[in-house]
């Protein structure tokens, strides 16, 4: 599905249930949070295991899915009301976050060279 038709099932979810009323954006930005706090939830105590070594169960993958899929309709439901597309947002959000990278990288190199230092044997590229 794309994000239009996921978009209109939502809300025929929520409007048959009439849930309208409860859907702020302060109360869906309450939930989102929430819902993201339950998807760290699967991480807790686990900093040292590598990511492949995470998940060995489909239970328990199938409950991250899940909890992520509750952050993700709640994110939908806060673009719904804002009237934004959230793949223009995430993508507009890219743009802005490779211009900042680029520009952060080209300051740690100026400081490098002012230091007399070489970032090629220091950092790895941004």
């Amino acid at each position: 599905m794309d994000y239009e038709e996921i978009s209109k099932a939502l809300i025929k979810f929520r409007d048959e249930r009439h849930w309208q009323k409860y859907h702020t954006l302060p109360a869906l930005a309450r939930a989102m949070s929430i819902e993201a706090a339950e998807v760290n939830e699967h991480f807790l105590w686990k900093d040292s295991q590598p990511d492949k070594e995470l998940f060995k169960n489909t239970e328990d993958i199938e409950s991250l899915k899940m909890e992520i899929a509750d952050t993700l309709t709640y994110a939908y439901y806060m673009c719904e009301k804002l009237g934004v597309d959230p793949n223009d947002i995430v993508y507009e959000k890219l743009q802005i976050n490779k211009k900042t990278a680029l520009e952060i990288l080209k300051l740690v190199r100026k400081y490098d060279y002012e230091r007399g230092c070489s970032t090629s044997n220091k950092r790895s590229s941004v």
